[in-house]
């Protein structure tokens, strides 16, 4: 029975992508180990509390820097076109006036999902007692809209 051979290489396939050289090589299909990338780490991540999360927060993100993030994600949610059609000078005058917290929420969630990449959720990110949307937008007055 004839098996075909595998390319030993990414740049050998891509030059012979219809070859049709088969062989009887039992090893065919067995890559090289060094052609393998080696496998990512696996971290296991720590649970955190909603107060402790709270306090990572506080810690890792300060009013300036959520600041820069509000105003780099509004970027992403201006209609140029429009902002030129409307007479508009600057995209953040164009936001307070067109946007529906759009960016604020985008910031919201980018906080959250660095914090549940780092740490394991032990409580209800939605629950009236531990909201964490909530407490985000009390702390951080820009993000209220």
């Amino acid at each position: 029975m004839k098996k075909l051979k595998y390319f030993k290489s990414f740049n050998e396939a891509i030059d012979n992508p219809f070859d049709d050289d088969y062989t009887n090589d039992e090893e065919y299909a067995q890559a090289p180990q060094d052609d393998l990338l080696p496998e990512e780490e696996t971290t296991e991540v720590s649970p955190i509390s909603f107060e402790d999360a709270k306090a990572w927060i506080l810690e890792n993100y300060d009013e300036q820097r959520v600041v820069n993030m509000l105003d780099e994600a509004r970027l992403d949610y201006v209609d140029y076109e429009q902002m030129e059609e409307e007479g508009y000078e600057s995209e953040y005058d164009y936001y307070i006036d067109y946007g529906r917290g759009e960016a604020e929420s985008h910031v919201v969630e980018e906080i959250i999902s660095d914090l549940e990449r780092k740490f394991k959720l032990e409580f209800d990110k939605l629950d009236e007692d531990t909201n964490i949307y909530e407490f985000l937008r009390s702390i951080f007055d820009c993000l209220q809209y």
